[in-house]
């Protein structure tokens, strides 16, 4: 075994960032010391961490295309102030852009490509005694000046071969509740065209999806239940493989897993996955597991769109996988966007009419966004193919082909910046109150809960809901009236939303701290006397 070492991983930690917590395992298991920094708390502290460390190897976790830029400057932060130790970066945007990549940020020293934890493993082990690494695989690199790409390194085949994660602190998140995200499997079958998991995936030799074995699952949550009081966790996967269409063995085989060790009515899980994976008789037995929401991608209300999209779906199937789960008492969320490089006002329209049709009574909280071109997705080939493709360094963007579209974009993402993306905007509050209800009522007594009842949310949901869409109908109807000159009108609107926003997020935040303040204790007695 080669001499413990010390690696640093910058990263940012909003939640358990599962990448680095694989990665710091395998170097835990081999001897190694792994020291985690969260990118958020600022360049002087991850510098003193490093001058305090003397690492072999920083690695920095960019798994979002545009955070780039700000890694960049971190990096010639670090640089400037003497650190000379090897730097590399990973995530799906360096592996699929590695040129890219190399080429805009000279202080990188390497890229790791795809799944990480052996080539890590490898570099961190290699520097450390002062070996040859620009060939081992999975790493892209410069030498003499030239960017290369050494071999692609198999995906591991059984992704039970790899210690469970490291975690960072577990703290209470959801009135007093500790949650902690996981996975059942990594990669996806689909193909979706503004997706990379499937590029990133299917780059190295190996299967497009790996599952983890069911009583594997079953007893992380079990040890993180009993080690770290645990009781709410966030499946990762993009495609849960007990809701997915070959998935009916493991599906059953983890719902009774969970059972054997009595935990059915302790825990409560989220999954993602597809509508048209979302069938009765299975979430039902889920449910009775511990499934209390269930994310969909949806993404598009029309057939037009869902086509774009690459799919496979079609609207109606949208429609049946959320009535299903209302049917069963299970929470909903979903991804939705309203615009993407084929919209027309007709599409928009259809989209807002299918928005109403399944947040119309307030079952969940709208959303909506534009469909972003990122690297490595068949959206982004599209576009550059149709020469609509906008590149300024990592940032990819491009315009509508009708120029009333334009304009009704640029005045939807001006009026509901702060409704879609605040920290207490009302997606994230409405989406809060409808969660922590959800966790109450299954895990709390009926005498112990918090007096929210599920009509008010509902009511403060439905006034948002019909406010959103209506009023961008309303900013539609001016665009197209006045085309380039409606822009005294939508700012009266953008005004006027705003203002009934305000009153619609006062009431969701009092509703949330009603739930917080008494349902907070209620799921802590709960759970103390469970």
């Amino acid at each position: 075994m080669a001499p413990q070492t010390t690696a640093v991983l910058v990263a940012y930690l909003d939640q358990d960032n599962l990448g680095i917590g694989y990665l710091a395992a395998v170097l835990l298991e081999r001897g190694h010391r792994p020291v985690i920094v969260d990118y958020r708390t600022g360049p002087e502290t991850i510098l003193a961490t490093i001058r305090r460390e003397n690492p072999v190897v920083v690695g920095f976790s960019i798994i979002f295309q545009y955070f780039t830029p700000h890694f960049r400057k971190l990096m010639e932060y670090l640089r400037s102030n003497g650190v000379e130790c090897h730097f590399t970066a990973g995530g799906h945007y360096p592996s699929l852009n590695y040129r890219e990549t190399l080429g805009s940020t000279p202080e990188l020293n390497s890229v790791v490509r795809f799944e990480g934890e052996y080539t890590f493993l490898e570099l961190v082990e290699t520097l450390a005694r002062g070996g040859e690494w620009s060939r081992i695989p999975g790493l892209a690199c410069r030498v003499n000046g030239d960017i290369v790409e050494g071999a692609l390194r198999p995906l591991e085949p059984d992704l039970d071969n790899f210690p469970i994660p490291v975690r960072g602190p577990v703290r209470p998140e959801r009135m007093g509740q500790k949650e902690a995200t996981l996975l059942a499997g990594r990669g996806c079958l689909y193909n979706c065209s503004f997706c990379s998991i499937r590029q990133f995936y299917s780059g190295a030799p190996g299967p497009l999806k790996r599952i983890r074995r069911p009583e594997m699952v079953a007893r992380e949550m079990e040890l993180l239940h009993q080690e770290l009081g645990c009781s709410i966790f966030l499946f990762q996967d993009d495609d849960f493989p007990g809701a997915a269409r070959n998935g009916e063995t493991w599906s059953a085989s983890f719902c009774q897993s969970l059972r054997e060790r009595g935990l059915e009515n302790r825990l409560l899980w989220k999954i993602s996955c597809r509508a048209d994976e979302v069938e009765a008789a299975r979430f039902s037995r889920m449910r009775d597991a511990g499934l209390f929401l269930a994310y969909l991608g949806i993404e598009s209300g029309t057939d037009s769109g869902l086509k774009l999209m690459n799919k496979h779906l079609g609207v109606e199937t949208n429609v049946l996988a959320v009535e299903t789960l209302r049917r069963l008492g299970l929470a909903c969320e979903f991804g939705f966007m309203l615009f993407d490089p084929l919209s027309t006002m007709e599409s928009i329209r259809g989209n807002l009419d299918f928005l109403d049709r399944i947040c119309g009574d307030g079952y969940a909280p709208v959303t909506a966004c534009k469909m972003i071109p990122y690297g490595g997705t068949a959206v982004e080939e599209f576009l550059r193919r149709a020469g609509r493709l906008k590149v300024w360094g990592e940032y990819e963007d491009y315009d509508f082909l009708d120029p009333a579209v334009e304009e009704l974009y640029g005045w939807f993402a001006g009026t509901f910046v702060e409704w879609l993306q605040g920290p207490e905007g009302i997606l994230s509050s409405s989406r809060f109150a409808r969660y922590a209800l959800a966790i109450e009522n299954r895990l709390a007594a009926p005498e112990a809960r918090c007096g929210v009842t599920e009509a008010e949310v509902t009511d403060a949901m439905v006034a948002a809901n019909r406010l959103f869409t209506s009023s961008i109908r309303e900013a539609a109807a001016l665009c197209e009236a006045s085309p380039g000159g409606a822009g005294a009108d939508l700012e009266r609107l953008g005004q006027r939303v705003r203002g009934e926003e305000a009153a619609i997020a006062e009431r969701f935040r009092v509703l949330v701290g009603r739930v917080e303040r008494g349902g907070g204790r209620a799921l802590r007695a709960a759970m103390s006397n469970g």
